[in-house]
C-alpha cells in the first residue's frame, strides 16, 4: 500500500519504467497503442481492450466527451523504456484506477504482440505530489522534453510520444496544456522561452550530479 495517499484535486508526477530497464515500446505501433490507452482508459466507464487498428492508423482517437474522466492529464512523455505523466486526480482513487487500467492493459497487449510473458513494468507506479505552481511549471518542462533530458539518439526518438507539441500549439489532444500556459498569460512564446531555459538548467544539474557521483565513487 502507498504510504502517502493520493488526494483528489491534487496534482502528481507519475512515472514508471520497464522491468530491468527493458524497452516497453519496440516500434511506432507500440508507442501509438500506449498513448491511445491514455485517452481511452481515462474514464469511469468499463471498456474492453483497445482495437489495434486505431494504433495502426497513426491517428489518435479523441476521447468520448460523454465519459467522466478519472484524471486530468496535464503532460505526458513516453520514452522507449519509461514514461512520465503529470496527473490531477478528479475522483477518489482515480489515479490508481487509471494507472491500473493503463499499465495492465498495455502489458497484456505488449506481451501478446511480442510473444512474451511476465511483468513488463518495474513494480507499481511511482507518484510524487506537485505542491506548487513553480514545481508544476518546472515539471512540465521535464516531462514534455524528457527525451531531450536523456539525450536520446535519433533512432530512439522516433518512438517518443510527448505533449511538448500540444504545449507549443496550445491545443489539447492527450494532455491539456491550459493550466500551465495560464501561468504565462496563455502566451506560447513565453512558455517556449521558459522551457528552453529550464531544459538547460536540468541538463546542467544532471551533469553536475554525474560528476559528483564519479568523485564520490573514486574517493
Amino acid at each position: 500500500m502507498r504510504l502517502d495517499p493520493i488526494e483528489t484535486g491534487e496534482i502528481y508526477h507519475v512515472y514508471n519504467r520497464g522491468v530491468d530497464k527493458r524497452q516497453i515500446t519496440l516500434d511506432t505501433h507500440d508507442s501509438n497503442r500506449f498513448v491511445q490507452g491514455l485517452i481511452e482508459f481515462n474514464t469511469t466507464d468499463e471498456i474492453g481492450s483497445l482495437r489495434d487498428h486505431e494504433a495502426n492508423s497513426g491517428r489518435l482517437q479523441t476521447a468520448n466527451l460523454e465519459h467522466k474522466p478519472l484524471v486530468e492529464i496535464l503532460s505526458h512523455c513516453l520514452n522507449p523504456n519509461h514514461f512520465h505523466l503529470i496527473l490531477r486526480q478528479l475522483i477518489d482513487n482515480g489515479v490508481s484506477h487509471f494507472m491500473r487500467s493503463q499499465i495492465g492493459g498495455y502489458a497484456r497487449y505488449f506481451n501478446k504482440r511480442h510473444n512474451r510473458s511476465g511483468a513488463l513494468f518495474e513494480g507499481r507506479f511511482k507518484a510524487k505530489w506537485i505542491e506548487d505552481e513553480d514545481i508544476l511549471m518546472y515539471k512540465s518542462v521535464y516531462v514534455n522534453q524528457n527525451d531531450r533530458v536523456h539525450r536520446l539518439p535519433d533512432n530512439a526518438r522516433r518512438l517518443v510520444r510527448s505533449s511538448n507539441k500540444e504545449y507549443l500549439e496550445a491545443r489539447k489532444v492527450v494532455s491539456d496544456p491550459a493550466k500551465v500556459l495560464s501561468f504565462f498569460e496563455n502566451n506560447v512564446s513565453k512558455y517556449q522561452t521558459y522551457s528552453e531555459k529550464t531544459l538547460i538548467e536540468i541538463l546542467e544539474a544532471k551533469r553536475m550530479n554525474k560528476e559528483l557521483e564519479q568523485i564520490e565513487f573514486n574517493d
